[in-house]
């Protein structure tokens, strides 16, 4: 009867530190903050750069790269700002091209591999528009 109790113990507590462990390495891969470089205004309206930890902007920005469907053929653009998507462990770097045309939808490309773009839709580029104040 000892011999099951201290088994059982046993198995509870790897369990335990298991599911710990699981637990800070997936907060560990969140994203704790962001960054946003402007290289180039768009028009009239002036590109601001940003720096955050704000929760609400980072799932804002996280949803809305989620989000982006990859885009067909060969691009043909200039980076307008540099988004930068950092965690404890790396950081994610992307050219966003926003623009402040609220019916345009928005180009995100992540680097290094600039030659594939993806497209965010309308309703997504308005609520980053929105964040980044455009």
């Amino acid at each position: 009867m000892r011999k099951g109790s201290l088994l059982f113990i046993m198995a509870v507590l790897i369990l335990t530190f298991a599911a710990c462990s699981n637990a800070s390495t997936e907060e560990k891969s969140a994203v704790q903050r962001i960054k946003l470089t402007c290289k180039m205004a768009q028009g009239d309206v002036p590109c601001a750069s940003l720096k955050s930890e704000d929760p609400e902007i980072i799932a804002v920005v996280e949803t809305t790269v989620a989000n982006a469907e990859k885009m067909p053929g060969i691009l043909n653009y200039a980076v307008e700002s540099i988004l930068r998507l950092s965690t404890e462990e790396k950081t994610d770097i992307y050219y966003l091209n926003l623009g402040s045309d609220r019916e345009q939808p928005a180009l995100l490309i992540k680097w290094p591999d600039t030659s594939t773009g993806y497209e965010i839709s309308i309703e997504d580029a308005n609520r980053l528009r929105e964040v980044f104040g455009r």
